[in-house]
Order: C-alpha cells, then structure tokens, then sequence
C-alpha cells in the first residue's frame, strides 16, 4: 500500500476541520481530505490538540435519569417499523 507524505499544513486544516465540524460526523469529515479518520485521529494527538472530539450524540451513562425517561417515551411511542 503506498504511503503519502502529508505536510504539517494538511494536517492542521484537516484536523481544526475534525474539530469544528459542528453537527456533521467525524467520518463525514475524514472523507474530504481522503484519509482515515483513525490517521485524523493520530495527527490531533501529534500536533498537541488536547480538546476532546466529541460525538454527536451522548453516551447513555452521560445523560440525566429525565433525558433517559423523555427518550424511552418517546422510543415507546415510536412505531415498530420505524425503531432503530
């Protein structure tokens, strides 16, 4: 497999893009640059960025036990055909 050699420019665009990317996914934005969002991921940690990549929706352990309940409402009143 071929390997390119990316500039320390590159990198930094790519990743302040991974970290400013707003509602879109992190997969989403790994694919402009045409790398792997594992690469997008290594590069943060090489150039010092110690800022969380945050996920576009919360773990579960993170939300609040009235979140929780809201959620499984309104998962409950959800049909069948359209769960995920």
């Amino acid at each position: 497999m071929e390997q390119f050699k990316y500039s320390e420019e590159f990198k930094k665009t790519a990743v302040q893009k991974l970290l400013n990317r707003g509602s879109r996914l992190a997969e989403e934005i790994s694919k402009e640059p045409g790398v792997a969002l594992s690469t997008l991921h290594r590069w943060k940690t090489e150039l010092g960025y110690k800022g969380e990549i945050k996920s576009t929706s919360p773990r579960p352990q993170d939300r609040n036990p009235e979140e929780m309940l809201r959620l499984l409402i309104e998962f409950e009143k959800t049909p069948e055909e359209k769960r995920g």
